[in-house]
């Protein structure tokens, strides 16, 4: 969490927090408005350029990073393709920027070949430049397709786009805006810590993101040989907290390969964080409709549903009994194991688990986070709300336009108005519960510095419902033995 800087020190003139360590403050989140999923997609885009070929004059393509091997050159109603080297060659040339995805290249008709001069050619191709791995906001599905490829292969029913379908499932649960990272992949779809790392790092300059969603395919390991299983879940804990250190609150959500067998309870012990939420089972079955069947999923689909529920609700609602929608059930094998016991004991755990309830409804059992130390660092919704009031209150002091103005005898009772304004708000919207002791004084050791200070009790969720009951003995009525016997005749 944030801490005040040392004013001792040269520090941005602005509003800074922090958190007292009074028993009375819990930890929470700002409104999700935005879920950023990171992993690999289809690993290119498509594109054709129409062109005209005059003698053998070089055309550039539009495109940086030119899959060489998928160029194909047609007439322009599609009745004939040409044959490379036999009809046209393409050239490569490095990019000039020193970037080794934004190669460029160009096409040049053959002489002797089909293409005659002056013909108007189309050439269709992939291509994957530097921009397919930056950050891209999208707010339908079929802006994702377009950007990633389809989730599904209509033929095989084989996943061709992680992203997509984890886009899929963030907007099936709630999420209306998403913020794509494609990262790089080693082999397919399969990638790597060090490229999710590489992702983390342009999603670091997008201030609109809320939570995140990393999608490990093919990262997997034991518990003897755990690999970067451990690893990727505190990454992702590192990074959402020097984000929300940096005031761009965040909450991180991550699931794992269907063959990775640490066990849970394991990683959520060495994550150990309010800010991340370990999804669990890591199997999930998913009805794919072009083959007609079911087929087992992994648990990063789940952590990109539950971040879709989280911007669907208000910061103050929990994740524990929420519905998960788009999946059809846990794996025969995998439900087996998921007894009561062993779901307490990862709950317990810090451990975010999904059961089957109802004969089949998908439900989470409870929203803990990783650290299941106490109700404010256990409860997600507490961290959001806190986040929320936080940013809230920084914003409209920001917005007041006093950071640079000369302090006055007002100053103090202006900055306390606007503090007890927003705190007030958000009892109305339920973000928080009550709050007290508001005061803003000015520091005796620098007098620039306006201090404010307050208390709040936070909206906390009801998770337990207790009934106690005895039986009265005495009906305080008389009743005779010839009543009594034909009554029990």
């Amino acid at each position: 969490m944030s801490g005040l800087p040392n004013f001792s020190q040269f520090v941005n003139p602005g509003v800074y927090w922090s958190q007292t360590a009074a028993a009375a403050i819990g930890v929470v989140g700002g409104q999700p408005t935005v879920v950023a999923l990171v992993g690999p997609g289809i690993g290119y885009r498509t594109f054709s350029d129409t062109l005209t070929l005059t003698s053998t004059t070089a055309q550039s393509l539009s495109q940086f990073g030119i899959s060489t091997a998928s160029i194909v050159v047609t007439s322009t109603d599609g009745s004939i393709t040409y044959v490379a080297t036999t009809d046209y060659t393409i050239t490569t040339t490095a990019s000039s920027d020193g970037n080794a995805l934004d190669t460029t290249n160009t096409i040049v008709r053959v002489g002797a070949g089909a293409i005659t001069s002056g013909e108007t050619v189309v050439v269709s191709y992939q291509y994957t430049d530097s921009t397919y791995y930056m950050p891209v906001l999208v707010n339908n599905y079929p802006t994702v397709e377009a950007l990633f490829g389809a989730a599904i292969n209509s033929t095989t029913g084989a996943i061709l786009s992680p992203l997509a379908l984890a886009a899929q499932f963030a907007f099936s649960n709630g999420a209306n805006s998403l913020v794509l990272v494609a990262c790089q992949t080693s082999s397919g779809t399969t990638t790597t810590r060090s490229y999710l790392q590489a992702a983390y790092t342009k999603l670091a300059a997008v201030d609109t993101v809320d939570i995140v969603v990393p999608l490990p395919v093919g990262l997997t390991g034991t518990s003897i040989a755990p690999g970067d299983i451990i690893n990727i879940g505190q990454d992702l804990d590192a990074f959402v907290n020097t984000q929300s250190n940096n005031s761009l609150f965040q909450i991180g959500i991550i699931g794992y390969e269907t063959t990775e067998t640490v066990t849970p309870d394991a990683i959520a012990a060495a994550i150990d964080d309010q800010r991340t939420i370990e999804a669990w089972p890591n199997q999930l079955s998913y009805y794919n409709g072009f083959v007609n069947a079911t087929q087992t999923i992994s648990g990063y689909y789940l952590a990109a549903a539950i971040a879709g529920i989280f911007a669907k609700n208000p910061v103050q609602q929990g994740l524990t009994k929420q519905i998960v929608n788009g999946f059809s059930g846990i794996p025969p094998l995998v439900f087996a194991t998921m007894t009561i016991a062993y779901k307490n004991q990862l709950s317990a755990a810090g451990v975010c688990v999904a059961e089957i309830v109802n004969g089949g409804t998908l439900q989470l059992r409870y929203g803990t986070t990783t650290q299941p130390d106490t109700v404010y660092t256990r409860e997600a919704s507490l961290v959001r709300s806190q986040d929320f009031m936080i940013n809230s209150l920084v914003q409209t002091i920001t917005n007041a336009g006093l950071i640079g103005t000369p302090i006055t005898e007002n100053t103090s009772a202006i900055i306390t108005g606007l503090t007890t304004g927003g705190l007030n708000f958000m009892v109305k919207q339920g973000v928080i519960n009550a709050f007290s002791g508001v005061s803003c004084t000015i520091q005796s050791e620098n007098p620039t510095i306006e201090q404010v200070t307050f208390a709040y009790k936070p909206s906390y969720p009801l998770n337990f419902v207790t009934i106690a009951f005895s039986i009265d003995t005495s009906t305080g009525a008389l009743v005779n033995s010839s009543t009594l016997a034909s009554s029990v005749g």
